[in-house]
């Protein structure tokens, strides 16, 4: 099997993840949804050297101890993988989450406006959410890319396994990848902080105590930019007022609501000509209105109304992103309403 040329063949347009199970043809993941490739039945022998061609030594072996591993894979001219593999009823199974080589513009990820202006941000920190799946990491590779672009400074990204190269160019730009020196997301977190570092982005999803270093971080003047598994925006802000819970949680909701600058949601929708997913998105600003509805208890409709009186510049929610896209005949009235948090609101403006 030349692992190089198969994934090669079957990462066309769309493409978004291989699976590799013994018993069956690798299985691709286009535009949302799972086909076989015009490909034989794999079986254990072939699984198992597929984990022998991507994996180092100390990863092959890691898979002998424990269940799964991580790792990246390159193919020269096609671009990078970010490689789960797993053990699953005695044979090896993988899955490579596709990464093209060129990282796509502003206009291809369909980015807005309030999404566009935080490479503006010096300092503190923006979460960027969805479900599994929905483009998080490469809108934050964007951005960082954005400010490397822009601005003279020191950016750091620790990854699990790097995903996008970015190149240096105003900025010097260091990507870690953790576990290849040793050291976990904390420590690597501490190492941070005595790097001389302007810009870092943390790639594995933030957890409770990841957050507490991000917000430290952010606060002590360095721009941070971290992922989130969440379905909405409303989600992740509910899960940072439940980490702020607990002891010493007033000082850490005043640390939280004055650090973050920005919550942005994402998720995928098929385009109308059904060719590609396209990015719908929500975005949150931390200013002031919306910091103090928060730690006052305010209901979300009254967070809502702020991102409703503002400007979608600066902040908006997901139906105005679903609306605006539905009126410019890139997504249809459907497909909006399928993915509206607040289908009411989608109806009103496009039905009505």
């Amino acid at each position: 099997m030349e692992l190089a040329g198969l994934l090669g063949k079957v990462c066309g347009p769309g493409v978004s993840d291989i699976h590799f199970k013994a018993g069956r043809p690798p299985v691709v993941r286009r535009n949302g949804q799972l086909v076989n490739a015009d490909y034989p039945r794999l079986t254990p022998s072939h699984t198992g050297r597929i984990a022998k061609m991507v994996l180092p030594k100390p990863l092959q072996a890691a898979l002998v101890r424990q269940s799964s591993v991580c790792t990246s894979y390159w193919v020269p001219q096609l671009g990078r993988f970010r490689v789960s593999f797993f053990r699953q009823r005695g044979s090896i199974e993988a899955v490579f989450r596709f990464i093209p080589v060129r990282l796509p513009v502003r206009g291809e990820l369909g980015l807005t406006g309030a999404v566009a202006g935080l490479v503006q941000e010096t300092s503190g920190l923006i979460l960027v959410t969805g479900p599994a799946s929905s483009g998080r990491s490469t809108t934050g590779a964007w951005l960082v890319a954005e400010v490397a672009q822009r601005r003279r400074a020191h950016i750091l990204t620790i990854e699990d396994p790097i995903e996008h190269v970015i190149a240096d160019a105003l900025s010097s730009v260091d990507q870690v990848e953790l576990g290849m020196n040793g050291s976990g997301l904390g420590s690597a977190l501490r190492l941070a902080g005595r790097q001389d570092v302007n810009v870092l982005m943390v790639g594995p999803p933030v957890t409770d105590e990841a957050l507490e270093a991000m917000l430290a971080l952010g606060r002590a003047g360095m721009l941070v930019i971290g992922y989130l598994t969440a379905a909405s925006v409303r989600s992740a802000v509910d899960w940072i007022l439940e980490s702020c819970s607990g002891r010493a949680s007033e000082a850490r909701l005043e640390l939280a609501l004055t650090t973050i600058r920005a919550v942005v949601g994402q998720r995928l929708v098929m385009a109308r000509d059904g060719s590609r997913r396209i990015a719908a998105q929500e975005v949150l600003r931390m200013e002031s209105g919306v910091a103090n509805a928060l730690a006052s208890g305010a209901s979300w409709d009254a967070v809502r109304a702020l991102q409703h009186a503002a400007d979608p510049e600066e902040m908006h929610t997901l139906e105005w992103h679903l609306i605006a896209m539905a009126k410019r005949e890139e997504i249809t009235v459907d497909q909006a309403l399928a993915a509206a948090q607040v289908a009411s609101e989608v109806e009103r403006e496009l039905l009505l």
